[in-house]
């Protein structure tokens, strides 16, 4: 039977512009850059994501795609008609705020929503994603990296760490992808 699913079909317009907002823009790292014949198999992925990886696949006229077709979808794409999936982060402000200063358009800013915050974000193609930090998750912040454990994990040795962190100087510049706190953090009481 199906055990997972490994690869999610983006349609762009041009690979090599596509690549470049996904690899240096995003962060994401490239899986696959092979060429069979006049065909070009792209695919990136977020680091943290091994078993996932995001086909940067060309309109294009194919055996499973005639000329007419490949014409429309080319237009559909180009118009930012797909909103094709949703990314998940653990500091979608932190992400918000790097992703502006590198030119990326959103649709508008991280806002709560039921299932957390989130915002929605356009790649270079005219591609639709949310990014989305689920309700539970803490985003420590762009500037102090993040703060991951798991169910159980004592939250105030993670503050802890975070204060360590902060105080020493060792902190990073850019939160690690795809860490996120998989248990919420208790609020203090008086």
């Amino acid at each position: 039977m199906i055990q997972k699913l490994s690869h999610a079909t983006v349609y762009v317009l041009d690979q090599d512009r596509a690549l470049a907002f996904y690899r240096d823009k995003l962060g994401f790292e490239v899986r696959t850059d092979m060429t069979m014949g006049s065909f070009r198999w792209l695919t990136v992925a977020p680091k943290s994501q091994p078993d996932l990886e995001l086909v940067l696949m060309p309109v294009a006229a194919s055996p499973m795609l005639d000329e007419a077709r490949a014409a429309t979808l080319k237009e559909l794409v180009a118009k930012g008609t797909f909103g094709v999936g949703v990314f998940e982060t653990a500091d979608v402000n932190g992400d918000y705020a790097e992703l502006s200063a590198k030119g990326v358009e959103f649709a508008y800013p991280p806002a709560e929503r039921p299932y957390g915050i989130e915002t929605v974000v356009k790649d270079s193609e005219g591609n639709w994603f949310s990014l989305t930090q689920r309700r539970g998750q803490v985003g420590i912040g762009a500037s102090l990296g993040h703060v991951t454990a798991g169910p159980g994990a004592d939250p105030q040795w993670m503050l802890d760490q975070a204060d360590r962190a902060m105080y020493s100087g060792k902190l990073a510049t850019r939160p690690r992808p795809g860490l996120r706190l998989l248990a919420p953090l208790p609020l203090a009481e008086g």
